[in-house]
């Protein structure tokens, strides 16, 4: 078994909001009310069970403070097993979003990872934590925080950003 890792290509930043801090404290209570929940596919229930699409979805209603959580605007996580799947729920989830693909060097708080099993296989979905050089996605132990590399079988995709994150407050 290779447990080689490998960085990710992007440097990690504070969160450049005029309420930062706090929105990053905030972040950090959510993600941690999801920690150690069980992989689930298809669910949503902290502690119970919950998949990677349906971690970050969470994640973001809990920033946007959405009363209604979109649950069912974004696909589970099985739709990211095959590449048209996973292209359709990345679209579903800029719209659903208003993400955008960030291309530049630094990445901050809340922004969503995508990575894809070498060779074109499964995508994940991760969000980046207020920790610096940290990732937070469903893992082989539940929810969990990690550090800022991938294993050696996955290759990292993209990253995206919400367009309009002053809602973050």
């Amino acid at each position: 078994m290779n447990l080689r890792i490998q960085p990710i290509p992007l440097k990690w930043s504070p969160l450049a909001l005029p309420e930062g801090t706090l929105i990053e404290a905030r972040l950090q209570g959510l993600l941690q009310s999801w920690e150690r929940t069980p992989y689930a596919p298809g669910q949503q229930v902290p502690q119970a069970g919950v998949d990677c699409v349906r971690f970050v979805t969470a994640i973001l209603d809990g920033l946007n403070q959405f009363k209604t959580p979109a649950f069912d605007v974004v696909p589970a996580d099985a739709a990211m097993h095959s590449r048209q799947g996973a292209v359709s729920t990345i679209w579903a989830f800029c719209r659903a979003y208003g993400l955008r693909p960030h291309n530049g060097p630094e990445t901050q708080p809340g922004d969503t990872i995508l990575v894809a099993f070498r060779g074109g296989g499964a995508g994940h979905a991760m969000v980046v934590g207020p920790e610096p050089n940290t990732l937070w996605h469903v893992g082989q132990s539940g929810v969990e925080k990690t550090g800022w590399s991938l294993p050696a079988d996955m290759d990292f995709s993209r990253a995206f950003r919400q367009v309009d994150r002053g809602n973050w407050k």
